[in-house]
């Protein structure tokens, strides 16, 4: 049987990598290396032969709900011996390899493009409504809590203390004897949805160039196959 080789990304404000590595080793890899990103970028590393590539979080390129989006800008753009950084992780991808995104890292994913969302393209369109999960599904795009205020994803919105806040809705869960909510439970009602979902499958194909998880998001979601 082969050895498992898994490669933890480092660098650019990334942390954990050690921990990340760690865990590799604790879950049974063979063999794991911290390689820095800009080792990939200089050609000096490569991910041909490891079969778990692993995007650790923490500060990469800062601390914020959008901080990954200057990484990714960085690997769809630098290229070693005409090849950038990001055709080397879709051949990676494609080739079978696993991909592991914690933190901002999984953000890293989504804003290259790599990811659809675990389970979301069919439970968000039955929490917030087809169009507007669509449409943060295929861009990566956060929303703000407020905006999503009175949907099915969210219990509650607070301003206040958040402790306070879960504390009080938890006893009024109980005190009602509300029942367990599930997504799975809901139905996608829109009256267009037919039409909108062949819009979104010509425009985002056509706006997706070289990033194949945006089309599939959409061939994934409640209109997909059955």
């Amino acid at each position: 049987m082969s050895q498992v080789r898994a490669i933890v990304l480092a660098g650019n404000g990334i942390n954990c990598e050690m921990e990340t590595a760690h865990a590799c080793k604790m879950a049974g890899a063979d063999e794991v290396h911290i390689v820095y990103l800009w080792d990939l970028a200089a050609g000096d590393a490569s991910l041909d032969g490891y079969q778990l590539l692993c995007f650790p979080g923490g500060f990469l390129d800062g601390d914020d709900l959008g901080s990954a989006r200057a990484s990714a800008i960085r690997l769809r753009h630098t290229s070693i011996n005409g090849e950038s950084l990001l055709d080397q992780l879709r051949r990676y991808v494609e080739r079978g390899g696993l991909a592991l995104g914690i933190c901002n890292g999984f953000q890293l994913m989504i804003k290259l493009g790599l990811l659809p969302g675990a389970g979301g393209t069919q439970r968000l369109p039955r929490a917030i409504g087809l169009q507007r999960a669509l449409n943060m599904i295929v861009s990566g795009e956060t929303v703000p809590a407020a905006q999503l205020s009175g949907t099915a994803l969210l219990d509650a919105v607070t301003d206040g203390d958040v402790v306070d806040a879960a504390v009080a809705l938890a006893e009024k869960v109980v005190a009602e004897a509300q029942p367990c909510k599930r997504l799975r439970d809901l139905q996608v009602r829109d009256p267009q949805a037919e039409a909108f979902l062949q819009f979104a499958r010509n425009t985002v194909a056509a706006g997706a160039g070289p990033y194949p998880a945006p089309p599939r998001c959409v061939f994934a979601g409640p209109g997909g196959p059955r």
